[in-house]
């Protein structure tokens, strides 16, 4: 049935899916601005239980994070202004000291239930660092500026994961270019713009 298929009880099911209005898990509370923190920073999971409020500057909207996987993991972030207000959401109630986050158990499978009722695909933890990415590139930010802010010494795993072309993206920085502008000098010497072209006879 479906529970045995997504590993969880049958009171459990019924309990997070089948109820209409279900009583919240002990925790929901902070597994949410957990999750919140994960898209607001593209931090890695690891990085959630290393945090704490003192690497949060909210006047300057960034934030150090606590990093150990590679050269480039402990970083200082900028937050764009489409994640703050999910940062703030996440450190409403932090301690003043020590971590943010308790370690949250069984984290897979809590996302599996909650997106189940939703009727949303199921995402993981690394689903939500990546969200914080995906926006940024459809914002036309470049790889070359996204590596650094999610802990990448070089842009070749966001290459691999953006290998198609952005066409948003691509089409902003088209419509960028303005022939009469100075970047479209060259050109101009080439052809006068207010001049229609004419059909070669």
């Amino acid at each position: 049935d479906a529970a045995a298929e997504m590993g969880v009880s049958l009171a459990t099911y019924k309990r997070y899916i089948t109820m209409e209005s279900p009583k919240p898990p002990p925790g929901v509370i902070s597994r949410t601005r957990h999750a919140a923190w994960y898209i607001a920073t593209g931090a890695r999971a690891a990085e959630a239980l290393r945090a704490e409020l003192a690497d949060h500057d909210m006047k300057n909207w960034v934030v150090h994070l606590r990093g150990s996987k590679t050269m480039a993991a402990t970083r200082e972030i900028p937050i764009a202004k489409g994640f703050r207000t999910l940062l703030e959401f996440a450190l409403i109630g932090a301690p003043k000291t020590g971590p943010i986050f308790e370690p949250w158990t069984n984290e897979n499978r809590t996302l599996e239930l909650a997106c189940k009722r939703a009727g949303i695909l199921r995402v993981s933890p690394n689903d939500l660092r990546r969200t914080h990415s995906s926006l940024l590139r459809d914002a036309g930010v470049p790889l070359e500026d996204i590596a650094p802010i999610m802990g990448h010494t070089t842009t070749r795993m966001l290459e691999l994961v953006y290998g198609q072309t952005n066409i948003k993206a691509l089409a902003r920085s088209v419509e960028r270019f303005d022939p009469k502008g100075p970047e479209g000098a060259v050109l101009n010497l080439c052809f006068d713009y207010d001049t229609p072209l004419q059909n070669e006879a």
